[in-house]
C-alpha cells in the first residue's frame, strides 16, 4: 500500500488493544512493514502483548515466516 501515513502513538496504542481484546491467546500477527512503519521500539506490540496477543514487527517476510512457523513450546497442552 501506499499513500499512508504511519499511525501517531494512541492509534497505535488503540489499534494493538483492539486486536488483542478480539483474539487473545488465539492467534500469532507478524506485522511486515518498513522501517518508517516499524519504529520507535515495538510500543505495539508491548501493548498488545499486555493484553495477550503474541505479535511481532517485521521488516523482511521470510523472517516474519519463520517467526510464525516457529513451534511455541510455551504453550499449554489442550484439554481433551
Amino acid at each position: 500500500m501506499t499513500g499512508l501515513r504511519p499511525p501517531r502513538f494512541l492509534e497505535r496504542y488503540q489499534f494493538a488493544g483492539h486486536i488483542a481484546s478480539d483474539a487473545p491467546g488465539k492467534v500469532k500477527i507478524a506485522h511486515v512493514a518498513s522501517r518508517m512503519w516499524v519504529r520507535s521500539g515495538k510500543f505495539s506490540i508491548l501493548v498488545a502483548k499486555n493484553r495477550g496477543l503474541d505479535a511481532e514487527n517485521f521488516l523482511s517476510e521470510p523472517d516474519a515466516l519463520k517467526w510464525l512457523l516457529k513451534t511455541d513450546t510455551k504453550l499449554p497442552p489442550e484439554n481433551t
